[in-house]
């Protein structure tokens, strides 16, 4: 099957969001679970293309290194291991380069202190971020994934408002 989406996951920490590493993610769907039809929310776990990954979802699963078309998510209810709080759009173009994808990650910065209720420099929680790569980017991927996690524990419940 050829890659439809790729993405790089890329670990972030203090006021410069730094690439720790790169992960190759082909986004095909399968066993997607379901989602309230009402709010969108994940009401079941399993396996989500990273296409169909969206604000709100909480990941069951540790991304790791490698590639893989798609990623265990679950309700935020559940053990979980980041949550996805934000989805920047990049500007269009020709494709910038992960230095640039970067440094549109630090997007997230400001987005965290709206979602967590506090400053990133002062959290103990992390971000993560996930990039398009230049496959991916010559098919229309324009997405940069934000997400948040606490780097000892899985996290059961929403981080929203953690204050933490």
């Amino acid at each position: 099957m050829a890659p439809t989406n790729v993405l790089t996951h890329s670990r972030a920490r203090n006021a410069v969001v730094a690439a720790l590493a790169a992960l190759a993610l082909f986004g095909c769907s399968s066993d997607d679970p379901e989602r309230d039809e009402e709010t969108g929310e994940l009401s079941t776990s399993g396996d989500v293309g990273v296409f169909d990954l969206e604000v709100g979802d909480c990941l069951g699963e540790e991304t790791g290194e490698g590639e893989i078309e798609s990623l265990e998510a679950a309700p935020c209810s559940e053990p979980h291991t980041e949550e996805i709080f934000a989805a920047l759009t990049v500007p269009d173009g020709d494709y910038p380069g992960q230095e640039a994808l970067d440094a549109e990650a630090e997007g997230c910065l400001e987005e965290f202190a709206e979602f967590v209720g506090m400053p990133y420099e002062e959290s103990v929680l992390e971000i993560n971020y996930m990039t398009p790569t230049e496959e991916s980017w010559s098919m229309g991927d324009r997405e940069l994934l934000c997400t948040v996690y606490d780097p000892d524990a899985e996290t059961t419940g929403t981080l929203q408002n953690a204050n933490r």
